[in-house]
C-alpha cells in the first residue's frame, strides 16, 4: 500500500496556490473563509468536549466518532495555518522547492477527516434507536455539522484529491478495527453512564453493541467491510468529485502552467501577466 503525499496534478512546489487559492473567491477572502470553517469546527468539538467529558471521563476517547473529532480539530488549525503561510508564498516562484512538513501533514490529515466524517456520521445514525436521536445539539453538529462544512471548505479549494488518497482512510479504519480487539481483550468496557445490560458488567461491554467481538464473525464482516470496501469507495467519490470541480475551473490549468513556463515569461520580461499563457506558441514552449 502506497501512503500518498503529493499535490498532484500540481508540481510540488505549487502547493501554495493548491491550498490557498480557491475558484470561488480571492485569497484573502478565501484565507478568511478557512479560519471561519475552522473556528465552527473547532468550537463546535471543544463544546462538544466539554459536554461529555465530565460524564465519560477518558471513556469519551474510545468511539471512532470521537477519534474523528478529535482529528479534525488538529487537521482544522493546521489547515489554516498552511492556507495562511501559502498566502504568503503565491508569488514566490522557486521550482526547486518541494512539498513541507507542514503540508504534508495537512494533506494526510484532510485526506482522512473528509471521508472518515462521512463514515462516522453513517455509523452513528445507522446505530441509533431513534432518528434524529435524542441527544445535544453539539452531539449533532459533530455527527453531520462537519461533514456539510468539511465539504463546503472541499468545493471551495483546490485541494488535490486523487484515489491513492484512500490509504489514510484505510489507516484510521485499520487503526479503529485494532482498537476494538484491544478493548475487548483488555476488558475496558464503557462508563457507567451507558451499560449494555444487565448480563454483562460494565468492563465487558463493546465499544458498540454491532461490533461485539463475542460474535467474531458477524463482528468481523462488519470491520472488514468497513475497512476493506469503504476506504476505496470513499476515495473513488472524491476523486470523482475532485474531478468536476476541477473541470468548473479551467483557471487552475493556467495557475499550474504558470510555473511551468515561467523561465519563458521572464524571457519575455513578463512578471506575472496570465493573458500570456493563451498564446498557443508560448503555450508550447516556443520562441
Amino acid at each position: 500500500m502506497v501512503l500518498v503525499l503529493d499535490v498532484l496534478p500540481w508540481e510540488p512546489s505549487d502547493w501554495p496556490k493548491a491550498f490557498a487559492t480557491s475558484p470561488w473567491m480571492s485569497t484573502t477572502a478565501f484565507v478568511i473563509f478557512r479560519g471561519i470553517v475552522a473556528i465552527a469546527l473547532v468550537g463546535h468539538a471543544v463544546a462538544h468536549f466539554l459536554t461529555f467529558w465530565p460524564q465519560e471521563d477518558w471513556f469519551y476517547f474510545i468511539y471512532f466518532s470521537r477519534w474523528v473529532t478529535a482529528l479534525e480539530v488538529l487537521e482544522e488549525i493546521l489547515h489554516f495555518a498552511t492556507v495562511f503561510w501559502g498566502s504568503r508564498r503565491l508569488r514566490i516562484s522557486d521550482t526547486s522547492q518541494s512539498i513541507p512538513v507542514l503540508v504534508k501533514v495537512v494533506i494526510v490529515l484532510f485526506s482522512m477527516v473528509l471521508p472518515s466524517s462521512i463514515l462516522s456520521a453513517i455509523l452513528y445514525y445507522a446505530f441509533a434507536p431513534s432518528f434524529p436521536p435524542p441527544v445535544p445539539y453539539v452531539s449533532l453538529f459533530v455527527h453531520g455539522g462537519d461533514v456539510l462544512l468539511l465539504n463546503v471548505s472541499f468545493f471551495a479549494s483546490r485541494f488535490p484529491y486523487t484515489f491513492g488518497k484512500f490509504v489514510w482512510v484505510a489507516v484510521l479504519a485499520w487503526s479503529f478495527a485494532i482498537w476494538t480487539v484491544i478493548h475487548f481483550f483488555a476488558k475496558i468496557g464503557r462508563d457507567d453512564r451507558d451499560p449494555c445490560g444487565p448480563e454483562l458488567p460494565l468492563n465487558e461491554c463493546p465499544i458498540y453493541g454491532e461490533l461485539d467481538w463475542r460474535d467474531p464473525l458477524k463482528t468481523g464482516i462488519l470491520l472488514g467491510l468497513a475497512t476493506l470496501l469503504a476506504p476505496p469507495v470513499l476515495g473513488g467519490l472524491y476523486a470523482g468529485l475532485t474531478y468536476l470541480r476541477d473541470r468548473c475551473d479551467p483557471r487552475a490549468k493556467e495557475l499550474r502552467e504558470r510555473q511551468l513556463l515561467a523561465p519563458y515569461l521572464k524571457e519575455e520580461g513578463v512578471d506575472d501577466a496570465p493573458e500570456k499563457l493563451s498564446r498557443p506558441c508560448l503555450a508550447c514552449g516556443c520562441s
